[in-house]
């Protein structure tokens, strides 16, 4: 259970996004199936709860949860509704929502007054704070439990971890119900965003206001920033923007903190000037070579300006390393499952990074750098990787007895069918083909069939083609693939 938020809100969200992916009724059966995480009675049961939860959440059926005995569920909401303020609620209404909320606005708490204010015992909390110690030791955090619950940990750790939480759960600074004074922190972020130049819409300006009501809160308490020797040589190897004058009851660190976490958050697209030859004598950053180096060998050269991209990205993550151990899982919501899902869609992209990252941590100088920085390399091969690169190419030759324009139709029907999964390419040959498509009945293929041999598929479709068609299209591209995956 991540942070001690329960598996039950956990699956929470997983029902809602499986629901999401079906525009029909979904028989709690079926859904227990998609899920494979937990039982048809416990599905009918979150279900439920579901509904009573987007219910509060919208009230005026902005979104529906429709539960029916016959045909199962359906969710339902208007184009402009997504789940994030259901989410937050859900999320909020955990036993460990509220001790973190807690511990982040007072660091210390009184254990008895706790358990009375959320009706637990002091054994339950016990129990639950060691669910969430188990999270939160990458961070260097910890909750110790007596007389008082405390927070323990360097104060840069706990403001970086609250700045990332907060926007985990939920996205936008105005969701936050129980922050008071809210234009005090809105009015910091606009300050904030002309001294560093930064472009404002309202999703930037949300953000801001997040990070600015952690530092804000955190001075206002007198809870100072210190850094070890090794944090304060990167500090330095950076160069910073001016602090605002609006700002004159901040610390230098306080300041210099702030920036650091909207720079590596790499949302905002904030720019800072650095020392690199400083930065690598510090760090791993040397490291950035070799990831490039693997990727050219895998998928193909890098320009200058794409380089440049790269070490970005690497800066930014062995600075977040260094004063934050951030948890990319949780920021991102990218699951295992969804990292199957892409392997499915794209096999042969997947081949090749997963060689990439093997060696990758291998030949790495700091590999316990790079444990939370896999998925951002994937996104990073995904963005780099030209689409005819990572999808399977194949060869099709369609032999038609249709007129030419009907039967450019036909070819331009099968590609924007595949075109998300596969690159591919209709020949004049039939001899350079990978699979033959044809409208001739097997007849009139006697030629074709004795040539190739049984070597080459050969796929007999209807002139207008069918959902049968595409399934034997499928059929044979998936092996296709996975036998060219098999030969590498």
């Amino acid at each position: 259970m991540l942070y001690g938020i329960s598996s039950n809100t956990w699956l929470k969200t997983v029902i809602l996004y499986t629901l999401e992916e079906h525009t029909d009724f979904i028989s709690s059966r079926d859904l227990a199936l998609t899920i494979d995480e937990c039982s048809q009675s416990t599905i009918k049961k979150l279900c439920r709860e579901l509904q009573e939860d987007i219910d509060t959440a919208y009230p005026n059926d902005l979104m529906t949860l429709i539960i029916d005995q016959r045909n199962g569920m359906k969710l339902i909401h208007k184009p402009y509704v997504n789940f994030q303020n259901l989410l937050a609620m859900i999320f909020s209404k955990e036993i460990a929502y509220e001790l973190l909320q807690q511990l982040l606005l007072h660091r210390t708490i009184l254990t008895a007054d706790f358990c009375d204010t959320y009706f637990v015992s002091e054994s339950q909390l016990r129990r639950k704070i060691e669910t969430m110690n188990d999270s939160l030791a990458k961070h260097d955090i910890t909750i110790s439990l007596s007389k008082n619950i405390t927070l323990l940990g360097e104060e840069h750790r706990l403001r970086a971890f609250f700045s990332s939480f907060l926007f985990s759960i939920h996205r936008q600074f105005s969701h936050i119900a129980w922050i008071e004074s809210k234009d005090d922190y809105r009015q910091t972020a606009e300050i904030v965003a002309q001294a560093l130049s930064l472009k404002t819409d309202s999703q930037t300006s949300e953000i801001l206001a997040i990070a600015c009501f952690i530092t804000m809160d955190a001075i206002e308490k007198h809870w100072t920033l210190f850094f070890n020797e090794k944090e304060q040589k990167l500090l330095d190897s950076l160069v910073w923007p001016t602090c605002p004058s609006e700002l004159s009851d901040w610390r230098k660190d306080d300041w210099q903190f702030l920036v650091l976490m909207i720079y590596t958050s790499d949302i905002i697209d904030l720019h800072l000037q650095m020392n690199l030859q400083e930065l690598e004598k510090l760090t791993s950053l040397g490291d950035a070579a070799i990831w490039i180096d693997l990727f050219e060998q895998e998928f193909l050269p890098l320009t200058d300006i794409q380089e440049e991209i790269v070490y970005k990205k690497f800066v930014k993550q062995v600075l977040a390393y260094s004063f934050f151990k951030s948890d990319e899982v949780f920021l991102t919501n990218f699951s295992e499952k969804d990292v199957g899902d892409l392997k499915k869609d794209y096999p042969v992209f997947f081949y090749k990074y997963d060689e990439l990252w093997l060696r990758f941590l291998q030949e790495a100088s700091e590999p316990a750098v790079y444990t939370y920085f896999q998925t951002k390399s994937l996104m990073l091969c995904f963005y780099l990787v030209p689409k005819e690169i990572y999808f399977p190419q194949i060869k099709l030759f369609m032999r038609s007895d249709l007129d030419f324009l009907n039967t450019k139709h036909l070819e331009f029907r099968v590609n924007t069918r595949f075109c998300d999964k596969y690159a591919l390419k209709f020949v004049a040959d039939i001899h350079q083909a990978d699979i033959i498509l044809s409208t001739v009945s097997f007849e009139g293929m006697d030629r074709y069939l004795s040539t190739f041999n049984n070597l080459v598929p050969i796929i007999l479709i209807n002139s207008k083609l069918s959902e049968n068609d595409f399934s034997k299209i499928e059929t044979e591209l998936v092996r296709i693939t996975q036998n060219s995956l098999d030969n590498i």
